[in-house]
């Protein structure tokens, strides 16, 4: 059974509220009366009522600082109230019109403020560091951006834009707009649960809420194919969660150290996708350890490592040269040797001596040569 257990007066038309569940204390911002009610959460009793600049639009809650921040649109600014005197103790002036709502990150420290701006265009979002309370940021979001959460556990912000009928996704750690949604019509308020990093958003324009999910990609790294003595195909697959990713591999001789990377691609969609990437340049009889990775706007994750061995090369390569295409004599100083050699793991060079002796593969003198099974050259 859920109801209602007190009513608490409070001032003309309360507008918004927050709680600081540190100290049990809950904000409520009056609009019509330029106050903020401070309300005991033990004896659901109001314990103080705070004048602000007029009118008080919102209010945000840092629970680590114990501050309070309430955006006052006429003036422009926003108060901070001290939770444990319940005074303002200063007003930051935002320099943009209409501040409306605010957003407060505990764990960083930043709070997030809209403004609707009286025109449509150049609406922002101020971002302030609560430790200076200055302006350190101004991100220009969509038309009239109206509501604003944060995400604490990612670093990320959310933002309702009223005339544009988008959401706007800003990384907190850049402070730049990452994504925009335009799936909603009429957006009016919003909320985020940070354990499953799904947005809730009120839709006026069709009496609905739209669920918004803002996740990284998912990867798992597959078994290695095509293997050489130098070279190999790495698997992978690879979720973009509905979000333009990119997808790459990371490999090295030693675990847990991925200090090359392949060639990437992009993906896109909400379902399991296979990523082959070949990489080269290898030495064989070694063992490489490699793992996939993939990035998009909300983070980049790895998979887990696994391993294959280039093939090692213990044939030798049969080959021959023929003189002057096997004539019986020559007048000139000059010979033109046609050379031909075959291997199954590739041939890499080839050595010219008028000794009788094999060369060793350390003997200086060797010209090399791309890889090859198959190999001919004329030599003059």
């Amino acid at each position: 059974l859920i109801k209602c257990l007190i009513f608490i007066d409070t001032f003309r038309s309360p507008d918004s509220v927050e709680v600081n569940s540190s100290t049990d204390r809950i904000y409520v911002a009056t609009p019509y009366s330029d106050t903020v009610s401070v309300i005991d959460g033990t004896t659901n009793t109001v314990l103080s009522t705070i004048s602000v600049l007029d009118p008080a639009c919102g209010v945000g809650v840092n629970s680590s600082t114990n501050r309070i921040y309430v955006p006052t649109s006429n003036s422009d600014t926003v108060s901070v109230i001290d939770g444990t005197t319940n005074a303002v103790i200063t007003t930051i002036s935002v320099g943009w019109s209409r501040p409306c709502d605010v957003g407060v990150n505990p764990s960083t420290n930043r709070i997030y403020v809209t403004n609707l701006t009286g025109s449509f265009t150049n609406s922002v979002v101020n971002v302030i560091d609560g430790a200076t309370d200055a302006v350190v940021s101004n991100i220009e979001v969509g038309s009239q951006p109206y509501r604003v959460c944060v995400n604490p556990t990612t670093n990320r912000i959310y933002v309702v834009n009223w005339s544009s009928s988008s959401v706007s996704v800003i990384d907190g750690t850049t402070n730049t707009v990452v994504s925009t949604i335009r799936s909603v019509s009429g957006p009016y308020g919003v909320g985020v649960n940070s354990s499953t990093n799904r947005i809730y958003v009120t839709d006026n324009g069709n009496n609905t809420v739209s669920v918004i999910e803002d996740s990284p990609p998912t990867v798992a790294t597959s078994s290695a194919s095509n293997v050489t003595s130098v070279s190999a195909t790495l698997n992978g697959t690879v979720n973009a969660n509905g979000q333009s990713t990119t997808v790459w591999f990371q490999y090295d001789t030693a675990s847990g150290s991925y200090s090359n990377t392949s060639s990437t691609q992009t993906v896109t969609g909400t379902s399991d996708t296979t990523v082959s990437i070949s990489i080269s340049g290898l030495s064989s009889g070694t063992t490489y350890y490699y793992r996939i990775a993939a990035q998009n706007s909300v983070g980049t994750v790895y998979g887990s490592e696994m391993s294959f061995t280039t093939l090692s090369d213990t044939t030798a390569p049969t080959g021959s040269i023929i003189i002057n295409s096997n004539a019986t004599y020559t007048n000139s100083p000059t010979v033109t040797l046609s050379l031909s050699a075959t291997d199954n793991l590739g041939v890499t060079g080839y050595y010219l001596s008028t000794s009788a002796s094999t060369p060793s593969a350390s003997d200086t003198g060797w010209t090399s040569v791309t890889s090859t099974n198959s190999y001919s050259s004329n030599v003059s």
